[in-house]
């Protein structure tokens, strides 16, 4: 399991704070630049926690990583790929102040400051 980093915000911790941050999180992988062109990833996925309309709220983006996060545990795969370990890059690790106001500010599991958006929970 994977989170990236992201990159549009003024206001994102250093890269050794990430990198404490996410030993103490137990988050193992991240990907900071590009991705392995070797392995087949789809993209990126995730769950606003807010500025989506009705949808967009804390308890569905909490749901929707935690599933997530419990099939990729499970070791199931896909239904055209049974089995198969996943690959998953869970969108995105900090909240970008920089983005499009809306949802794309609001998909991150913590906050610039590294304190835990609840959607991480």
């Amino acid at each position: 399991m994977r989170a990236n980093y992201g990159m549009k915000g003024d206001n994102l911790p250093t890269p050794p704070q990430v990198i404490s941050l996410c030993r103490s999180k137990n988050i193992t992988r991240l990907r900071l630049f590009d991705p392995n062109a070797a392995a087949l990833v789809v993209s990126e996925t995730g769950w606003p926690s807010a500025g989506g309309g009705n949808a967009s709220t804390v308890d569905n983006a909490r749901a929707y990583n935690n599933n997530l996060i419990s099939h990729v545990n499970e070791k199931t795969g896909m239904p055209k790929r049974p089995g198969n370990d996943l690959e998953v890059d869970i969108f995105a690790l900090f909240n970008e102040n920089l983005k499009p106001e809306g949802t794309e500010q609001n998909f991150g599991i913590f906050y610039a400051d590294m304190t835990e958006e609840k959607a991480a929970a």
